[in-house]
C-alpha cells in the first residue's frame, strides 16, 4: 500500500511525521510520535512538538502552519532572545507505519513566533514567501543589511569583547570591560553568555552598565559574556565605527522634502 492510500483508508492510518529544522550549519530533527525513525541518515529524536492543519489545496506546499514546541527546545532558543542572524527552515516529512516511502508534506520557513506557554513559531511555505509584493530592500537612509550578516560583511570575531560580570540586577549587568568603550557602543548590540547558551539583546549602554531587554534566569556576578556592538545603519556609523562604508547599503543624501510639493506630480 502507498502513502496515500494509507492515508485515504478508512482504518489503520496511522502518519509519522518529522520535523527538520535548519539554520545555517545547524539542524535538529524531532518528531512527535513515540517512534523514533533516521530519515535520510538523520535521526528524529521524540519532542513534545505539534502543528495545525496544513491546508490543503492545488499546491500541496501552500499555505502557513504554526509549530508549537517546549521554550527550551534548542529551536525555539534561537527566538528567545535575539533573532537568528540566518533564516529558520523547516521541512516537515510525513510516513506511514510499516511503510518504506516518506514525502516531504511542508516545506518553508519561520516568518515569526510567538512566545507563551510555548513557543510558537509561523512558518510560510516557500510558495508563499516567493508572493510577497513588498521588495526586500527599500530606498531608504539606514543600510537594511544586518550586522555581521554575509551581505554586511563586517567580521563578528573582530568585534566582540569579552567580560566577567561584576553584578546583575534585573535587566542591567555590569562589568568594568563596558567602560572601555564610549557609551552607546553595545547599544543594539547583543550580549552571549556560552554558559547559559543565552543570547540577549542590549537596548542601552553607559559606561560600565548594559541593559538588557529583559533580565536573565541564571546569570550571576562573576560569569563571563561576550558582547558585540550595535549598530544604527547610519553611513557615518558603518565608517567609522566599523570601517564597512564599501557595504554600506544606505542612501543618505534622499531629500527630506518632496520637491514636487506635498501633492507630488498632478
Amino acid at each position: 500500500m502507498s502513502i496515500d492510500s494509507a492515508e485515504k483508508s478508512t482504518y489503520g492510518a496511522n502518519p509519522w511525521e518529522g520535523y527538520w529544522f535548519s539554520c545555517g550549519p545547524l539542524n535538529f530533527y524531532y518528531t512527535g510520535n513515540d517512534t523514533e525513525q533516521t530519515v535520510n541518515g538523520h535521526l528524529y529524536t521524540r519532542e513534545t512538538i505539534s502543528h495545525t492543519e496544513i491546508e490543503q489545496n492545488q499546491e500541496m506546499r501552500s499555505g502557513s502552519i504554526e509549530v508549537s514546541l517546549p521554550l527550551d527546545n534548542p529551536v525555539a532558543l534561537l527566538f528567545r532572545d535575539y533573532l537568528p542572524v540566518r533564516p529558520v527552515g523547516l521541512v516537515l516529512y510525513r510516513a506511514m507505519d510499516g511503510e518504506t516511502g516518506v514525502i516531504a508534506h511542508f516545506t518553508g520557513i519561520v516568518s515569526s513566533h510567538k512566545v507563551r506557554e510555548t513557543m510558537t513559531l509561523v512558518c510560510v511555505s516557500d510558495q508563499d514567501a516567493l508572493k510577497k509584493r513588498i521588495p526586500a530592500l527599500r530606498y531608504q537612509i539606514q543600510c537594511p543589511r544586518r550586522l555581521f550578516s554575509p551581505l554586511c560583511g563586517v567580521n563578528k570575531a573582530a568585534f566582540m569583547t569579552l567580560a566577567e560580570v561584576s553584578s546583575v540586577s534585573g535587566k542591567t549587568v555590569k562589568s568594568s570591560t563596558f567602560a572601555s568603550k564610549v557609551d552607546d557602543y553595545f547599544k543594539g548590540g547583543m550580549v552571549e553568555v556560552p554558559a547559559l547558551g543565552a543570547v540577549m539583546a542590549v537596548s542601552a549602554h553607559a559606561g560600565d552598565t548594559l541593559t538588557l531587554f529583559h533580565s536573565v534566569a541564571g546569570l550571576e556576578a562573576g560569569a563571563m559574556v561576550v558582547a558585540y556592538p550595535g549598530c544604527g545603519g547610519t553611513e557615518s556609523e558603518c565608517a567609522s565605527k566599523f570601517g564597512n562604508l564599501v557595504n554600506h547599503l544606505g542612501f543618505s543624501h534622499i531629500p527630506s522634502t518632496n520637491p514636487f510639493g506635498e501633492r507630488g506630480i498632478a
